[in-house]
């Protein structure tokens, strides 16, 4: 699964790829939030991206929705971990009002 080139892109891939693999699994929220003793809003924000998926619950996740390949797990742990890096316009953030961050993100 090729990353883009920012946080924002990675963070989509990710968001969508577990979402993809949830179905897959014929799982709802609400029984992925039941088998892993979370709050039943925690998946759902972590699927509408309100909230970063850490890697350790990515690994959770790709464990339950039955991804046995390590190559595949490996990768969207990565991918987490790349998701929550800061973009380079991060430090201008001062200057660059929050609601344009997602379209220079997006560069």
């Amino acid at each position: 699964m090729p990353a883009g080139h920012s946080p924002s892109i990675r963070g989509r891939q990710l968001i969508a790829e577990l979402k993809r693999l949830r179905e897959t699994a014929q799982l709802t929220q609400e029984q992925v939030a039941e088998s892993l003793d979370w709050h039943q809003t925690k998946v759902f924000r972590i699927e509408t991206g309100r909230t970063a998926p850490h890697p350790n619950d990515v690994r959770l996740m790709v464990e339950l929705y039955g991804v046995t390949e390590p190559g595949r797990r490996d990768g969207l742990v990565q991918l987490a971990k790349d998701a929550r890096k800061r973009g380079w316009w991060y430090a201008y953030r001062d200057v660059v009002p929050h609601q344009y961050e997602i379209y220079i993100g997006l560069r």
